[in-house]
């Protein structure tokens, strides 16, 4: 419908709105918005150094700095030996928030940290997940900050405040929320 519109340009917020758009046309341009995927492997840009094509953006690295959120965490509680990880579960297996499971795993190995997977399907989930990051024994959580749990962050910091659970959280929009 945009293409049709003869538009100037294009804002695609994440990869899947750029896959589409790029789909569309390949003659207007698009800029992506906030990906948290690598979009070389999704065949979006040529290189991040030169994109090619009609696209150009900004990537978020999300699954990048997982190792790094997880060494912070632990330098400031050195005990920590159980992390829960709150991601929305779904989507596909190499989605960004899959990933930043798999190398939150990766990192947790070397530090000796337990990683316990809290994976929610809905916003109706979340007291859920936390009920179980607690019984596992959670002492910290790693909040993926994509999907369903962004309108959700609010209560998601009620409910790390609730259940006593320090948090790392993958953007800097959960700050002013007291995150």
């Amino acid at each position: 419908h945009v293409v049709r519109l003869r538009v100037d340009l294009i804002l695609a917020v994440g990869t899947t709105a750029t896959r589409a758009a790029k789909n569309a046309t390949s003659t207007i341009p698009i800029v992506m918005g906030n990906a948290s995927d690598d979009p070389i492997r999704h065949g979006l840009v040529a290189s991040l150094a030169r994109p090619g094509g009609n696209v150009t953006g900004v990537i978020d690295m999300l699954p990048d700095l997982a190792g790094k959120q997880l060494e912070l965490l632990k330098e400031t509680l050195p005990r920590l030996s159980r992390v829960g990880h709150l991601v929305q579960r779904g989507g596909y297996p190499d989605s960004p928030a899959q990933t930043h499971l798999k190398e939150t795993e990766i990192a947790a190995r070397a530090l000796g940290v337990q990683v316990q997977a809290l994976q929610v399907p809905s916003a109706d989930d979340l007291d859920n997940a936390f009920q179980a990051a607690t019984k596992g024994g959670a002492e910290a959580l790693v909040v993926v900050g994509t999907g369903i749990l962004i309108p959700q962050r609010q209560r998601i910091v009620q409910l790390e405040l609730k259940n006593r659970l320090p948090a790392m959280h993958t953007h800097p929009q959960w700050v002013p929320d007291g995150g």
